[in-house]
């Protein structure tokens, strides 16, 4: 067992599935568009190099950290979430924070 690490934490850490007031990014290469989009911290961590598009600042919740898209968010909580990996034919890894389950 381990916890994830990262030192900019995603707004879903502390939001959860509440709307919040924030800047909110579009990213092409992960699907995270129309209604879904990620917080400043994941553009930054999560999606560098992805086809990313600012969208506005508005009420939402980072869809990123909410386990939304292609990409696994590398900047949660890491008091939050503990990380387990299970050998069973092949590494298969998971993070839970209370009733919210997040592949990492």
């Amino acid at each position: 067992m381990y916890r994830a690490s990262s030192r900019a934490i995603c707004t879903f850490a502390t939001t959860g599935t509440d709307f919040v007031e924030q800047h909110w990014y579009l990213c092409y290469t992960c699907g995270l568009t129309g209604s879904t989009g990620a917080c400043s911290v994941c553009v930054q961590t999560c999606h560098a190099g992805h086809d990313v598009v600012y969208g506005t600042k508005s009420r939402f919740f980072c869809d990123c950290g909410g386990g939304e898209g292609l990409t696994l968010c590398k900047a949660l909580d890491p008091v939050e979430y503990v990380c387990v990996c299970v050998w069973g034919g092949g590494i298969v890894c998971g993070c839970v924070r209370r009733h919210i389950y997040v592949y990492c």
